[in-house]
């Protein structure tokens, strides 16, 4: 019955169907009238249309679920900032320096990013920093241009170059605890505008402080 309901719809392979054509054309009366009835019921067959109020009752017996929501493969904290060396007041008595390296702490939950920045005029930014989480990936945008990617050292350790513009940031991924933690560095932009429009000393033509 198998292999004559395959014959009738088609599915047997060639050497088995040439063999069953000469079986029936024998002739074998038996087969012949098993395939006659098999060939009846296959030009019977109808889609069958199934009433819409049954669909719905189905459905009802069923109900619809709603997809879990997908979480981003990147849950980003922003990282807030904890100490900036440019905000210390300087020593009584002390005169500036003229150094450029400024020093800032940033906090986001477990994570704590420390960076160290040399930001000489008119140059290139030189940022060395350090992570609490080590084997991280450090990225850095520009608003939504990646521009370079490094890891943090055995010791979470980092550093990169690069000329300031407005929108930058660091992300770093990969944390056990959050997808990625972002540092903004807006504050390398402003740093440099202001420093001359906020030195008391400017009038005086003494060396900015710093």
């Amino acid at each position: 019955m198998a292999a004559w309901t395959d014959f009738i719809r088609g599915l047997t392979n060639g050497s088995d169907r040439s063999e069953m054509t000469r079986h029936l054309n024998a002739p074998c009366p038996e087969c012949g009238r098993l395939v006659a009835l098999l060939g009846a019921v296959k030009e019977s067959e109808a889609p069958v249309e199934v009433p819409d109020a049954m669909v719905a009752r189905a459905r009802a017996i069923f109900p619809k679920r709603e997809a879990p929501r997908r979480e981003s493969a990147v849950e980003r904290l922003v990282a807030s900032l904890i100490f900036d060396s440019f905000t210390s007041a300087v020593p009584l008595g002390a005169r500036s320096t003229a150094s450029s390296v400024r020093r800032l702490s940033f906090g986001a939950g477990e994570t704590n990013v420390e960076l160290v920045v040399d930001a000489p005029k008119g140059g290139a930014v030189t940022l060395t920093g350090t992570c609490s989480a080590t084997g991280r990936e450090v990225h850095l945008y520009e608003k939504q241009r990646l521009l370079q990617t490094v890891n943090t050292s055995v010791f979470g350790e980092f550093h990169l170059q690069f000329e300031p513009h407005k929108g930058m940031r660091l992300v770093i991924t990969n944390l056990p605890a959050r997808g990625s933690v972002e540092v903004p560095l807006d504050f390398l932009l402003p740093l440099k505008q202001k420093k001359a429009d906020l030195d008391p000393t400017r009038s005086t033509g003494s060396s900015e402080i710093l």
